[in-house]
C-alpha cells in the first residue's frame, strides 16, 4: 500500500508523524489517466474533426484532426470560440444550430470550415448534448464531405449537359422538319400540281378520247387531289404555314380541326387574344406541346370531350387542356408515356416554361403549361 505522511514537532520535543493510506487514491488517479488516454486515443482515431464545448463557447476537448485540418496549434485553439472555425457567412446559422442542440439534445447541419491559411472544406456536422464536468456541453463530430460535394457537382453538370443535349436535339429536329417541309412543298407539291394541270388539260382538250380513258383521267385527277391534300396535311404536321407566320391561334385552330376529324372527339377552344406577335421559338414550343397533348388524348384517354384554353395572363402565356377520359396514375412508369411527358417538359424548360399534369383515374386529365411572355399590345 501507499502512505501519505506528514510530520510535526510538538512542544515537548517529540515528533508527531501522521500516515494516511492513499493506495486507493493513487489507483483512482491512475485509472483517470488511463481513461483519459483511452478517450484521447479514441477521439484522435476518428476520421473527421471532434470537439467539445460548453454553453459559453469554450472549447474543452478536441482531437488532433482539428489542429491538422484547421492549421491552428493547441494553445491557439484553447482560447478560440468554435464559431471562428466556420466561414463568416455560416457563423450566425451555426450559433442558431448550437442553440437548438442545447434545447433539443441533438442536431445536424452542413457548413464550411475555414483553415488558418484560408482553405475552405465542407463538413457534415452532428452535434449531441451531454453533461461534462458538471455542465451541459455539445460534442460535435464533423465529417469531410468534399467528395460528396464533388460528386453532386459532377451529377449536376451531367444533368445540365443532358438537358443541353436534349435541347440541341430538339432544335435539330425542328430545323429538319422545316427543311423537309420546304422540300415537300417545293418539290412534291409543285410537281403534283403540275401533273394535275397537265392531266386536266388532256381531259378537257382530248375530245376524241373514249369514255374509259376519260374515266381513268378523272380518277387520276381525283388521286392527285387526294395527293395534294395529303401533302398539305403532312406540311401542317411538319411546319404549319400559319405558325411560320407567327399566328399561333390559327395554327392551334387548324390542329383542333385535324384532331376532331381524326379522333372523332368533341373539342371546345377558347382564347383571350388573336393578333399578338409571339416570338417564333415560343410559338413553336406552345404548338408542339399542344399537339403532343392532343395526340396523347387521342391515343390513350378514351375521352369524348376536350376543352382547351390559351390566354395571356400577366407575364405568362398559358394553356390548359382538360379531357373527360379514363385518366391515369401519375406514378405510372410506362416508358412510352414517360418519354412523351419528358419531351413536353424539356421543350417548355428550354423556353423557361413549366408543365403540370393532374389526373384522376376514371375522371380525366388536366394538362397545364405556361411560358414567360409579355407584350405591350392590347389583347
Amino acid at each position: 500500500f501507499v502512505l501519505d505522511t506528514t510530520s510535526k514537532m510538538i512542544s515537548d520535543g517529540r515528533i508527531l508523524i501522521i500516515g494516511r493510506d492513499i493506495t486507493e487514491k493513487i489507483k483512482n488517479q491512475e485509472l483517470v489517466v488511463k481513461e483519459r488516454d483511452l478517450s484521447n486515443s479514441i477521439i484522435n482515431s476518428l476520421p473527421g474533426i471532434f470537439y467539445l464545448h460548453n454553453k459559453a463557447g469554450q472549447l474543452l476537448r478536441w482531437n488532433t484532426n482539428l489542429e491538422s485540418i484547421s492549421g491552428y496549434a493547441s494553445n491557439e485553439i484553447e482560447t478560440m470560440d468554435p464559431r471562428i472555425f466556420f466561414k463568416p457567412s455560416d457563423r450566425v446559422r451555426m450559433s442558431e444550430e448550437a442553440a437548438k442542440v442545447f434545447a433539443n439534445g441533438w442536431g445536424d447541419s452542413e457548413a464550411i470550415i475555414v483553415s488558418k491559411d484560408g482553405s475552405e472544406i465542407p463538413f457534415y456536422i452532428n452535434g449531441y448534448l451531454l453533461n461534462y464536468e458538471d455542465q451541459p456541453c455539445i460534442i460535435a463530430v464533423c465529417i469531410d464531405i468534399s467528395e460528396k460535394r464533388n460528386r453532386e457537382k459532377l451529377l449536376q453538370q451531367s444533368y445540365t449537359d443532358i438537358r443541353e443535349l436534349a435541347s440541341h436535339l430538339t432544335s435539330i429536329r425542328d430545323e429538319e422538319r422545316k427543311r423537309i417541309s420546304r422540300e415537300i412543298h417545293d418539290e412534291l407539291g409543285q410537281k403534283l400540281t403540275a401533273i394535275k394541270m397537265d392531266v386536266g388539260w388532256i381531259f378537257e382538250k382530248g375530245g376524241d378520247l373514249n369514255q374509259v380513258t376519260k374515266e381513268n383521267l378523272s380518277n387520276i385527277i381525283s388521286l392527285l387531289n387526294d395527293g395534294n391534300e395529303s401533302v398539305r396535311r403532312i406540311l401542317t404536321e411538319l411546319r404549319p404555314a400559319v405558325l411560320h407566320e407567327r399566328n399561333l391561334i390559327e395554327a392551334l385552330k387548324n390542329q383542333n380541326v385535324s384532331f376532331i376529324q381524326t379522333a372523332k372527339i368533341s373539342l371546345t377552344f377558347t382564347h383571350n387574344f388573336t393578333d399578338v406577335e409571339i416570338p417564333e421559338a415560343v410559338a413553336d414550343c406552345i404548338f408542339r406541346v399542344y399537339q403532343e397533348s392532343l395526340t396523347n388524348i387521342m391515343r390513350y384517354a378514351e375521352a369524348s370531350k376536350v376543352a382547351c384554353d390559351i390566354s395571356i395572363k400577366g407575364n405568362n402565356l398559358s394553356v390548359i387542356i382538360t379531357d373527360n377520359g379514363k385518366g391515369f396514375s401519375l406514378t405510372d412508369t410506362s416508358v412510352k408515356k414517360r418519354f412523351g411527358i419528358l419531351g413536353m417538359k424539356e421543350r417548355l424548360y428550354n423556353q423557361g416554361g413549366l408543365l403540370d399534369i393532374q389526373s384522376i383515374i376514371g375522371k380525366g386529365t388536366t394538362i397545364s403549361f405556361s411560358i414567360p411572355f409579355s407584350t405591350e399590345k392590347n389583347i
